[in-house]
């Protein structure tokens, strides 16, 4: 078996033993486990050390490959180890919107432990042919990259980084699914499939996921896959006329009681994610929401996100990301904003 895949165990009992430096640029240390009980570390098994960006991707992720599913669900899960390890989700580095061969090179040979990109239905640039899964956000139709090139690069590189896939559409979803369904073996790192399935703020237009269909199709598939679920919004600079800046706007509890019941009408027992946007989710009556929301479903995260040019009070966001704490939040924004919050003093 490839090294990478270890016994589920392993996993387990080597996390306990985690230590992962801040800055997540030195290596994982693995450290000597007595195995067999006799009172002395079971060399055979000494020194796993690993890329900590490789694996911190599989350690995070709530998939395996089939060869370690068995007895998952006794097992305790990720997030809770991670809790107990204090682990700083939020340094986590991402590669965003990959949807080109050449984006996805530059992602497998970067520092990203995720890779995150937007899969549609459409056709190859040098192909003709019937629509196809496709790497590229709506209302693009045209792209250099299938939905199973992109999975089988990854899987070639061997480097165990995760995959993030966002749906925009339903009709996508289900041939995306038996696509990474047919690859679920060779799969070391982690699956996140991502849509936003409940209207948001500001008056989002955009029309989400259907979320019963979406829901079903991922309890079916990848019943182990991290599901993250957000919300459609309006917020930022509009592109569509007529043309305007919209900086103000929150997330309240109408937002996070639909979210609550579509899930739990779903009966989810995954783990779960909210992506939130940065801008919205500064003000009190977003942070009260939010915690609210956590509250529903035992040991789900947050996932702040944020577009290049939207306006985020800085200060009010971080008295939500330290009442909440960073080993329970993914933050995916753009590099300034990323620094800013990294090193935010109060």
């Amino acid at each position: 078996m490839n090294t990478f895949l270890l016994d589920f165990s392993l996993i387990w009992t080597s996390a306990l033993a985690l230590q992962w430096s801040s800055s997540l640029d030195n290596d994982l240390q693995w450290r000597s486990v007595d195995w067999n009980k006799d009172g002395k570390p079971d060399s055979s098994k000494d020194a796993w050390i690993i890329s900590a960006r490789s694996r911190a991707a599989q350690v995070i992720g709530g998939f395996v490959s089939s060869e370690l599913k068995n007895g998952l669900k006794s097992r305790p899960s990720t997030t809770n180890l991670l809790r107990q390890n204090k682990v700083d989700l939020s340094r986590i580095k991402w590669a965003h919107g990959v949807n080109s061969k050449i984006q996805l090179n530059n992602s497998i040979r970067g520092n990203a432990m995720i890779i995150e990109g937007d899969v549609s239905m459409g056709s190859i640039d040098s192909r003709d042919g019937m629509d196809l899964p496709i790497m590229a956000h709506p209302p693009l139709k045209t792209s250099d990259l299938s939905l199973s090139e992109f999975v089988d690069t990854v899987l070639h590189s061997k480097t165990s980084k995760g995959m993030k896939f966002d749906f925009k559409q339903l009709e996508v979803v289900e041939p995306s699914f038996k696509i990474i369904k047919s690859r679920a073996n060779e799969m070391t790192g982690s699956l996140w499939l991502n849509a936003d399935i409940v209207q948001g703020p500001v008056n989002a237009s955009t029309k989400p996921v259907e979320a019963a269909q979406f829901l079903k199709l991922v309890k079916h598939y990848f019943p182990y896959a991290i599901l993250s679920v957000g919300w459609t919004t309006r917020f930022g600079p509009q592109l569509t006329l007529p043309l305007q800046i919209i900086n103000d706007g929150s997330y309240t509890m109408d937002h996070m009681i639909q979210m609550r019941d579509v899930l739990k009408a779903a009966e989810i027992q995954q783990p779960i994610t909210f992506p939130i946007r940065a801008g919205l989710s500064t003000s009190p009556e977003a942070h009260a929401s939010i915690l609210w929301l956590l509250k529903q479903f035992e040991n789900s995260s947050l996932t702040i996100w944020s577009a290049d040019y939207d306006m985020v009070d800085v200060p009010g966001l971080m008295k939500l990301v330290n009442h909440i704490g960073k080993e329970n939040i993914y933050i995916d924004v753009p590099s300034g904003l990323n620094c800013e919050i990294q090193h935010f003093e109060e």
